[in-house]
């Protein structure tokens, strides 16, 4: 009867090991020598934890792998006291985003944008032409009237997005606020797709009807708009003294 005999690992190989075991934390040699280390996530990794778990893992996989990309680190002492201070900082800025995300849903859809529009007396005909109320007009009404700088692309009009040309009540989505660092944090708490689904917010939209030649508030327009017809009037107001 035959017998197969394992063949002996050269020496070279035995203190190549011996190396690269050197090379590991002390409180990790003693994990080395059945093939695991115990290390902290310090993100979340697919099938083996998530961000600032520690866990027990493969010492090849921590070496070439997680180390190197950054998503682990060695359970050291050391170590361990480092990424508890830098989590609880993460944390709190983790807190202050998600604060900032919703105090800004609660503002935005406390707000009323009442617009005005000229309409043939009784209301029948429709809007004057230019009347239509477009993304523009409610930024424009936004910036003027709240703490919100909103642009046009972060203003969704009902339906498939066209112009508004009938009085009544009407629901836009606007975009909240947040910075780029609160963005970043949030994406990667929430996931970007839930992030962009929360960070839009219904705001109530009322078109109101003024009468051609009659009497009523003057619509609230944009700075962009108020600006362009303070550049007309000083144009116009230059053309009559160069005429005289």
């Amino acid at each position: 009867m035959s017998m197969l005999l394992r063949r002996a690992r050269p020496l070279s190989w035995v203190k190549s090991a011996e190396r690269r075991t050197a090379l590991l934390p002390t409180s990790a040699r003693g994990r080395r020598q059945l093939g695991t280390v115990k290390v902290i996530l310090t993100d979340d990794v697919s099938g083996t934890g998530y961000r600032g778990e520690y866990v027990d893992i493969r010492g090849g996989f921590m070496r070439n792998f997680l180390f190197p990309s950054k998503r682990a680190i060695y359970a050291t002492d050391d170590n361990r006291l480092a990424y508890e201070a830098v989590d609880r900082t993460a944390e709190k800025e983790r807190a202050a985003a998600l604060k900032a995300l919703k105090r800004g849903r609660q503002e935005l859809s406390g707000i009323t944008i009442v617009l005005k529009r000229n309409m043939p007396a009784g209301g029948k005909g429709g809007m004057t032409p230019g009347q239509a109320v477009r993304a523009k007009d409610v930024s424009g009404y936004l910036r003027k009237n709240s703490p919100f700088e909103v642009t046009e692309e972060e203003v969704r009009l009902p339906g498939s997005g066209k112009p508004i040309t009938t009085v009544g009540q009407h629901t836009v989505l606007v975009r909240t606020k947040l910075s780029e660092s609160e963005t970043a944090i949030l994406a990667g708490e929430l996931g970007a797709k839930e992030l962009e689904e929360k960070a839009w917010v219904q705001v109530e939209l009322v078109v109101e009807q003024m009468s051609v030649g009659g009497k009523g508030n003057r619509q609230v327009v944009g700075k962009e708009e108020e600006a362009g017809e303070e550049e007309e009037k000083k144009t116009g107001d230059m053309s009559v003294q160069s005429s005289a």
